[in-house]
């Protein structure tokens, strides 16, 4: 009989799909342990064939986002656990979330290390913040794996098996990254100033306008005026199958936080930096990369780029509060109508 004293223990920010992979790999249920010494043929014909994969279950779905899935009280009920001590270890912080479709960002540095410490490469569930693209820990930009592997029940491990096989990949994208370093470092001073700012305030609905106000702000920053900001970056959109293309202009002016990489979000928080003030010209000039010749410095180059989306306009007017709003906004007359 399985109880909670006798399973790894989570790893810090680790998310609920990470940590039950390396359960069932380090104490599988009666019905794994069948399986794994017959052969394909016996196994085809093995009643627990069809409870085996009731129990593993979860490709495809987030359950780390998403705790009242049949998956996880299964999970709790095969190895004793109550569903309101998941919640309590594993319920994720509050915030714009990339959908499982498109989840593809990790560090390298994070996994590395979670091996020496556990012995298994873990998935965290920062990495799945849309307004954080930064590993919290180390602070570097997290790196974008293959999308093909984003429903995968071992994500962590195929994503670092998946970097192990591309080692030229990797020295290509490590000198890239080492190039806009001082961009990123801008990009990183915005994303832990706006979450300071979210979280202090003490109104939810204040909060939450404030929250839309700089989601707003992403959206414009990646939408198709700007992409010439983004033409120097290795990675900027997700991979993704059919089903998910969409050609939809206001679909995609929601989708497109969801549907690019973390790199492309840093610089997006760059330039909402300008945007809101925090950057000036003689740091973003300072900060550029000698070769960038297109990345945006001034707040009016970047409004004069976004002139085709003035319909966004009433939305930033109707997201201002205190804590952001376009009385705020650097040269906020050069976004016309």
């Amino acid at each position: 009989m399985f109880n909670q004293s006798s399973l790894p223990d989570p790893y810090p920010d680790e998310a609920l799909s990470s940590w039950m992979y390396r359960v069932r790999e380090t104490l599988p249920e009666p019905e794994i342990r069948s399986l794994w010494g017959l052969n394909d043929h016996d196994r085809s014909l093995s009643p627990f064939v069809t409870p085996y994969m009731k129990v593993v279950g979860g490709r495809g779905k987030d359950l780390d986002f998403d705790f009242e899935r049949a998956e996880i009280y299964r999970f709790a009920e095969a190895y004793d656990l109550s569903i309101e001590w998941i919640k309590s270890v594993f319920f994720p912080a509050s915030g714009q979330i990339v959908p499982i479709w498109f989840r593809s960002d990790y560090c390298l540095r994070c996994m590395e290390e979670s091996i020496g410490d556990v012995g298994f490469p873990v998935y965290l569930k920062s990495w799945r913040l849309i307004l954080k693209p930064f590993c919290q820990k180390h602070g570097c930009v997290l790196r974008s794996a293959k999308n093909y592997l984003h429903d995968s029940i071992d994500f962590a491990m195929d994503v670092f098996e998946y970097d192990s096989g591309r080692p030229g990949e990797l020295e290509r994208e490590a000198k890239w990254l080492e190039i806009d370093a001082e961009v990123h470092a801008l990009g990183k001073m915005v994303a832990d100033r706006v979450e300071k700012v979210l979280v202090k305030a003490q109104d939810e609905i204040v909060r939450k306008n404030g929250e839309r106000f700089i989601m707003t702000l992403l959206r414009m920053t990646l939408m198709p005026p700007c992409w010439s900001y983004y033409s120097s970056i290795i990675k900027f959109r997700v991979q993704s199958g059919k089903e998910f293309e969409c050609k939809n202009e206001l679909s995609l002016f929601y989708q497109y936080p969801q549907r690019v990489t973390a790199m492309a979000r840093a610089r997006s928080l760059y330039l909402m930096g300008i945007l809101l003030g925090w950057i000036d010209e003689d740091q973003a000039e300072n900060a550029k990369p000698k070769n960038d010749f297109y990345l945006a410095t001034s707040a009016s180059s970047i409004w004069r780029r976004l002139g085709p989306l003035h319909r966004v306009r009433p939305m930033l007017q109707l997201y201002s509060t205190e804590l952001f709003g376009i009385s705020t906004l650097a040269d906020w007359g050069g976004f016309n109508v």
